[in-house]
């Protein structure tokens, strides 16, 4: 019973993600748990459970016994959010690099395998593995609360990565980006797995900051170059400018 209630639970978490991915459902709009379980065909019970999930990792806002709301996107929450990685994860990863135990790299190995295949075939749910590694390398840091913070933030940083990053929905200078040679994302989480294992904590924790000033300067790009079209109707604050961290 338990397994049977733990996939439906994961079939509604996947099963949300892909309504935002697909536009049914718009950062603003409040998400009811009848209503999303008759579009996914469950009940209500792992819609819930779900909503509860993605809300304690920052995608969905808790709004009482008004269900729960996918958050506008705004450029200052952006700033704010960078802000926060800059801040965190590189030091993450250098504490990723004096604790990874050896054995594990195998693992990461073969998340940054699987990614490239994800590239080739266009596969919708890359956000997993890009879970697996920034929260992996948070885990092997050893330290809980670096975890506990990361996770809080994730979702509520993909949700603009979803909306944004070429390889989901290509602008008008960038088309869909499915060559993994050409991804710079994927050259860099080779990278950070290499300095992570390679137990530099000054060379990790540089690598990680690269991977973060390539991922802003991505958004910067692709979120000005959609404010003509998709962009203009997310973004709620184009008065605000992006800063450079």
């Amino acid at each position: 019973m338990k397994t049977a209630t733990a996939s439906a639970e994961n079939i509604a978490y996947d099963g949300i993600i892909s309504l935002i991915m697909k536009g049914e459902v718009k950062p603003g709009d409040r998400l009811i748990e009848q209503q999303i379980g008759d579009r996914l065909k469950i009940s209500r019970t792992p819609v819930r459970n779900a909503m509860r999930s993605l809300a304690s990792e920052g995608l969905l806002e808790n709004r009482g016994t008004g269900g729960y709301l996918l958050p506008k996107l705004s450029l200052k929450d952006l700033n704010e959010l960078y802000r926060t990685r800059f801040m965190l994860e590189p030091n993450i990863a250098a504490y990723a690099a004096e604790n990874a135990p050896d054995a594990e790299k195998a693992r990461f190995m073969q998340i940054i395998a699987t990614e490239r295949e994800y590239y080739i075939r266009g596969e919708m749910n890359m956000y997993k593995l890009n879970k697996m590694i920034h929260g992996g390398i948070a885990e092997l840091s050893g330290n809980k609360y670096m975890q506990l913070l990361l996770d809080r933030i994730y979702w509520r940083e993909e949700i603009y990565i979803l909306f944004f990053d070429t390889f989901y929905h290509g602008v008008s200078d960038a088309p869909l980006l499915r060559d993994p040679d050409l991804s710079n994302s994927h050259r860099e989480h080779r990278e950070i797995v290499e300095s992570v294992f390679s137990h530099d904590p000054q060379r990790a924790k540089t690598t990680m900051q690269r991977h973060l000033t390539s991922t802003w300067t991505m958004l910067k790009k692709n979120i000005f170059a959609s404010r003509n079209g998709f962009g203009g109707v997310l973004i709620s604050d184009w008065d605000v400018p992006l800063r450079d961290f």
